[in-house]
């Protein structure tokens, strides 16, 4: 049987049994020395193909990170908007 690779290193055949919530809480380990913070959505499900991360970035950046069989995909960027009085 012919395997491709989609996700970091996993071949096609493996895919099936990969738990991206399990996965999401491993890359939030994994980075959490260079953000400011990283922790698995509350407001968006995580389900077994698809896992919801949101960070802060020591600039106080605010992401949401999707981690499918795709990789990891930017879902939602939260813009801070400043009034200026003057």
């Amino acid at each position: 049987m012919l395997y491709s690779t989609n996700f970091a290193g996993v071949r096609s055949g493996e895919m099936e049994s990969l738990d991206f919530r399990v996965e999401a809480k491993m890359s939030v380990e994994e980075i959490a020395y260079a953000v400011r913070e990283a922790c698995l959505s509350e407001k968006l499900e995580s389900v077994s193909t698809c896992a919801y991360i949101n960070l802060t970035t020591k600039e106080d950046n605010k992401f949401t990170i999707r981690l499918s069989p795709r990789g990891f995909e930017v879902s939602l960027v939260t813009l801070t908007l400043i009034r200026y009085s003057w």
